[in-house]
């Protein structure tokens, strides 16, 4: 019982002190991000310089698209005016990057989350859902991944027509051979 204990009052600790980080640091990534917005092409530039642990992810053709990269904004979005929202956990995150108009696609942001979860298994980490992008007419860079991936999802949530989603997927994948899967 006292390990439970000691372990529920480790993680609380950490969620304060990731809490208090992001309240002191909010105003100097708002301040470093209408800065680095006056530089052209800042965000395209540090796709291409990205290390190989990002840059494996991301094929010719999706430089092509980034390149229209404008703004990249990262929040804690489950700390609402200084407090963890109900139920939430201040390591959950979301990325939202900010385009000018593009020949990909005529989103104009695109919104990833990222919720920190603890499973009953004991498993913690982040899980997220796929994100719908609404690609112009032959520029999807995914090849049809994507839309499998959110159709997928939406039948998990629902329940219903799970088993065709997944069978579509792994169709496509296999067809692919997944080498050269774009970063969206």
């Amino acid at each position: 019982m006292q390990l439970l204990h000691d372990a529920i009052h480790i993680n609380e600790t950490n969620q304060h002190a990731v809490r208090q980080q992001y309240i002191l640091t909010k105003p100097i990534y708002e301040k470093r991000s209408a800065m680095v917005s006056k530089i052209e092409n800042f965000w395209p530039l540090v796709f291409e310089q990205a290390p190989q642990e990002i840059d494996q992810f991301i094929q010719p053709s999706d430089m092509e698209a980034l390149a229209h990269l404008r703004n990249v904004i990262v929040d804690n979005f489950e700390i609402v005016d200084g407090k963890i929202v109900d139920g939430g956990d201040p390591r959950s995150m979301s990325l939202t990057m900010e385009f000018g108009p593009n020949d990909f696609f005529t989103n104009t942001k695109l919104e990833k989350k990222f919720w920190y979860r603890r499973a009953v298994d004991g498993w913690c980490g982040l899980v997220s859902a796929p994100v719908k992008i609404d690609w112009k007419q032959g520029k999807d860079l995914t090849e049809g991944l994507l839309d499998l991936s959110c159709k997928l999802y939406e039948a998990e949530q629902s329940g219903k027509g799970l088993e065709k989603a997944q069978e579509a997927l792994e169709k496509k994948i296999e067809s692919t051979g997944m080498g050269g899967v774009s970063f969206f």
